[in-house]
């Protein structure tokens, strides 16, 4: 199966990107891509802790120049052509099995087309939270009810405060976040809106 790995990286000045390219050397499943969205700001080291990689991983880097987390995933999904791609930080340090992980997760349930950790089983939401999410956030379809969060008639991505499941698959509306794998059939033709627009860093 082909495999990319996508890592956005700004202002991270080599510091914790290091330890996030190591675990990749490390994996039990090794054939794979990596993509790292850089974008480049002032007196930054990344590139340089970057390059000492180029040999152990089959690495490329695209250049950002503008936009943030949303625009750098956005230039990784339009990049990638592997059936599997795997986002993360560029904090995080996987297990060693984490991308076979994510792949025999595919195999699995060959029906899903993202596939990411769920913290916490249930919501403890509050009577009011519960009513405000029951009247004021309609999902733009009524089975949307049955997932962690949807995109609601506002166009807005809301956490469902009604959700309750106890079980290791839950059903999300959610197309962001790290540690997540998503086929290709999903990626190929997806964009996310701009979440960052207007905002100064």
């Amino acid at each position: 199966m082909d495999v990319t790995i996508g890592i956005p990286t700004f202002k991270n000045d080599g510091r914790t990107i290091l330890y996030t390219l190591q675990s990749l050397t490390k994996q039990t499943y090794a054939d794979f891509k990596v993509l790292i969205a850089y974008k480049p700001s002032e007196n930054d080291r990344t590139l340089d802790v970057i390059e000492k990689f180029t040999k152990s991983l089959d690495l490329k880097i695209m250049f950002q120049r503008e936009g943030y987390f949303d625009e750098a995933l956005n230039m990784i999904y339009s990049t990638s052509k592997s059936d599997i791609l795997i986002s993360t930080d560029d904090d995080a340090v996987p297990s060693t099995n984490w991308v076979e992980s994510h792949i025999r997760a595919h195999e699995n349930f060959y029906d899903a087309g993202v596939i990411g950790p769920f913290l916490g089983i249930s919501h403890r939401s509050s009577l009011i939270a519960r009513l405000y999410s029951n009247i004021f956030e309609d999902p733009l379809e009524e089975d949307m009810r049955l997932s962690n969060n949807y995109f609601a008639k506002t166009g807005i991505l809301v956490r469902n405060n009604l959700f309750r499941n106890a079980g290791s698959k839950v059903r999300t509306f959610n197309p962001i976040g790290v540690n997540m794998s998503i086929k290709k059939e999903v990626y190929s033709d997806f964009k996310l809106p701009n979440m960052t627009a207007g905002y100064k860093q």
